[in-house]
């Protein structure tokens, strides 16, 4: 995005994700993955947090379906974390790909649109 904040919670969701991706390769115990599970998604609702107080402080007209398509994933993720807890899935190398695929496209795509109008409003 440009925007150095911003960017450097973007890398942090990816080493994210490729260590809950090592840790399945390296069939670490549940409990393990659980774990790395919670911190990616505790991070991830950090991260929509710092860039929608960037929308409300800046008056970004996109603001509300920029949320919606946040709280679509955190329900997403949120379910996926219910039935691994519940021992009625397993993360696998889609949920992985999921991931990765949902980060690139938002991050090139709706939080592109963003960028220009938080630069020209001050946030770094």
């Amino acid at each position: 995005t440009g925007i150095a904040s911003i960017d450097g919670q973007h890398r942090k969701l990816f080493d994210m994700v490729n260590d809950l991706h090592d840790a399945m390769q390296q069939k670490r115990t549940k409990e393990a993955i659980g774990q790395i599970l919670g911190r990616l998604i505790e991070y991830t609702g950090s991260h929509f947090g710092h860039e929608e107080q960037a929308f409300r402080s800046t008056g970004y007209p996109e603001e509300a379906s920029h949320k919606q398509e946040h709280a679509r994933l955190v329900e997403q993720v949120l379910a996926l974390q219910g039935k691994f807890n519940a021992g009625e899935a397993v993360l696998t190398q889609s949920v992985i790909e999921f991931l990765q695929d949902w980060l690139i496209k938002h991050i090139k795509g709706t939080d592109m649109r963003y960028a220009p109008h938080l630069k020209k409003n001050g946030i770094k």
